[in-house]
């Protein structure tokens, strides 16, 4: 048995996932957590956050960390693997190229991922 392909506030699947409904098809979705889809809210609670700050390397993780803590984000593609996609706001990748000038981000756009 499948399982929905978004929740609210998602309006719709994004396309991929439209043409996964058969579980032969690789882009197929029916992980063990069904409510990790396009529309699902991710945060990080407080505590966890306090205990985990110490590993996360770059002042870009932990920005993100920061965001997911206070704010939560939503996923907004399942990018048809085991990764999931989220949007960040203008200004971020201007940022990560100044903390990292070798890294190569030519396929970012408004709907493309920038960490994978």
């Amino acid at each position: 048995e499948t399982v929905p392909c978004w929740r609210w506030p998602a309006l719709q699947c994004d396309g991929i996932w439209n043409a996964s409904r058969d579980p032969s098809n690789p882009n197929f979705y029916n992980g063990t957590e069904p409510k990790l889809k396009p529309g699902a809210l991710l945060a990080v609670p407080p505590n966890v956050s306090a205990a985990i700050v110490g590993q996360f390397q770059t002042d870009i993780g932990r920005k993100l960390l920061a965001a997911f803590t206070q704010y939560g984000g939503y996923l907004d593609d399942n990018t048809a693997s085991n990764t999931g996609a989220f949007n960040v706001e203008a200004g971020v990748v201007e940022q990560v190229l100044k903390a990292y000038p070798t890294i190569d981000l030519s396929g970012i756009g408004p709907r493309n991922p920038l960490f994978a």
